[in-house]
C-alpha cells in the first residue's frame, strides 16, 4: 500500500506515544550523564526513536524527510550511548553529536509544518476547552488551559511546566509539533496531549487555575529561558532557568527544578578526582570528559539564584579541565593534558567548596 500523507493531527496521533517516550529518555540521558545509567537510557533511547518510525504507516503531510533523519539520529545516538554501535564500546562524543544533528532536524521539521497552511482537527478523542483548546485523552481542560497561556504568552517555549488542578500537581510538557500547536508529556505511563490551532490567539474563554493551592503557591513553576544562555565545548544551555530562591533551588528536582544541588553537583566533584587518579585507565578518563561537560551544562540549566559569579568560575573550570584532557588526548598528549586539567579542577571543586559554604547546607 502506497503511503497516504496525512493531516498533521492524524500523523502525530500515529506516533505520539513514542514521541513522549524519546523526550523522556533525551531528558534522562542529560540527567545521567557520567553515570552507568547512561547505557540503559541509550538503550531505551535506540528503541523508542525507532518505534517511532515503526508506527509512522502515513508520512507527515510537509517535510517527513527531517522528522526520519530526526529519529535515525537519535536510534545512532542510543546505540553509542549503548555501546552496540559497530565498534561495541560506549562512544559518548559521538553519541552527543548525533542528538544534536536529530535535534536540529526536529526544529527543521517544526518550521516547516509552521509554515504549511493546513485545516485544524484535533486528534481523536480530543475535549474542546474553548477557546480552540483541545485535551487529549487523560489531560483536564484546566491544565491544557494553563498550558495554553503560558506557551502563548512565550511564544510556544519549547517545555511547559502548568499545574493541573485536577491533580493538584504540575507537569512539564514538550512542543511537538507547530501546527496544529501540540504539546505532550508522559506521567504514570499516561500521555498528556493538548492542541490548538497554529493561528488561535484567542484568551481562554474561562480563567484557569495557574498556580498551586495555598500549600504549594509559595512556589511559581520553572520559566524555561529566564537563566542566561552558556555555552562551554560542548554545547550550551536549552531554554534554562533560574529558581526564585535557594530553598528550592535545593530541592531534589522538586517543583520541576533540576537537582544541580544535590546530585550534579556532587557528581562533578567525583568525577574530577576519578579523572586525576593515577589508577583511572586513560580510555575511560578520556571518555569522561564529554560526560563532564555535559554535567556542566546540566549544572548551568537551573544556576543558583546567588552567589552566580563564583559558582559559575567553578563550573568553567571543570569545563575548561575536561577541554584540556579531551584535547590533549586527540594530541597524544594524555599524560600532562591530566596533570594540567588536576589545577583547574582543584581550582573548580576550592571555588565550589567557597560557594556551598556561603549559601549554607
Amino acid at each position: 500500500m502506497t503511503p497516504v500523507a496525512s493531516t498533521d493531527a492524524q500523523w502525530y496521533a500515529q506516533v505520539s506515544g513514542a514521541l513522549g517516550q524519546v523526550h523522556q529518555d533525551l531528558v534522562s540521558i542529560q540527567a545521567d550523564a557520567g553515570t552507568p545509567n547512561l547505557t540503559v537510557d541509550g538503550a531505551q533511547l535506540a528503541q523508542d526513536a525507532q518505534a517511532a518510525l515503526n508506527t509512522e504507516i502515513d508520512p507527515a503531510p510537509v517535510d517527513n524527510a527531517d522528522f526520519v533523519a530526526a529519529m535515525n539520529d537519535y536510534i545512532g545516538a542510543g546505540n553509542d550511548y549503548a555501546g552496540t554501535n559497530d565498534s561495541g564500546t560506549q562512544d559518548v562524543s559521538q553519541a552527543a553529536q548525533e542528538v544534536s544533528a536529530g535535534n536540529a532536524a526536529v526544529r527543521s521539521f517544526n518550521a516547516a509544518q509552521a509554515s504549511a497552511p493546513a485545516a485544524f482537527t484535533p486528534g481523536s478523542g480530543f475535549t474542546s476547552c474553548g477557546s480552540g483548546v483541545y485535551a487529549g485523552p487523560h489531560t483536564s481542560c484546566p491544565f491544557a488551559l494553563n498550558v495554553y497561556q503560558a506557551a502563548t504568552a512565550d511564544g510556544n517555549t519549547p517545555i511547559i511546566t502548568a499545574y493541573s488542578p485536577t491533580t493538584g500537581k504540575s507537569y512539564s510538557v514538550a512542543l511537538t509539533s507547530t501546527n496544529p500547536v501540540t504539546y505532550n508529556g508522559a506521567s504514570n505511563g499516561n500521555t498528556a496531549l493538548i492542541e490548538w490551532a497554529a493561528t488561535n490567539a484567542a484568551a481562554p474563554s474561562a480563567a484557569p487555575a495557574t498556580t498551586a493551592p495555598a500549600t504549594a503557591a509559595a512556589v511559581p513553576m520553572p520559566v524555561p529561558g529566564s537563566a542566561p544562555k552558556v555555552t562551554v565545548w560542548c554545547g550550551s544551555t536549552y531554554a534554562a532557568f533560574s529558581s526564585p530562591s535557594l530553598t528550592v533551588w535545593k530541592k531534589t528536582a522538586e517543583y520541576g527544578y533540576i537537582d544541580a544541588f544535590v546530585s550534579i553537583i556532587p557528581g562533578l566533584k567525583r568525577q574530577a578526582a576519578y579523572m586525576e587518579s593515577p589508577s583511572s585507565p586513560a580510555a575511560t578518563v578520556v571518555a569522561g570528559t564529554q560526560s563532564m561537560c555535559l554535567g556542566v551544562i546540566s549544572a548551568f540549566d537551573n544556576p543558583p539564584p546567588v552567589d552566580l559569579a563564583q559558582y559559575k568560575a567553578a563550573m568553567d573550570d571543570f569545563a575548561q579541565g575536561a577541554y584540556v584532557i579531551h584535547s590533549g588526548a586527540i594530541a597524544n598528549d594524555y599524560g600532562p593534558s591530566v596533570g594540567t586539567a588536576g589545577k583547574y579542577f582543584n581550582s573548580a571543586i576550592a571555588e565550589l567548596n567557597a560557594f556551598l559554604a556561603a549559601v549554607g547546607p
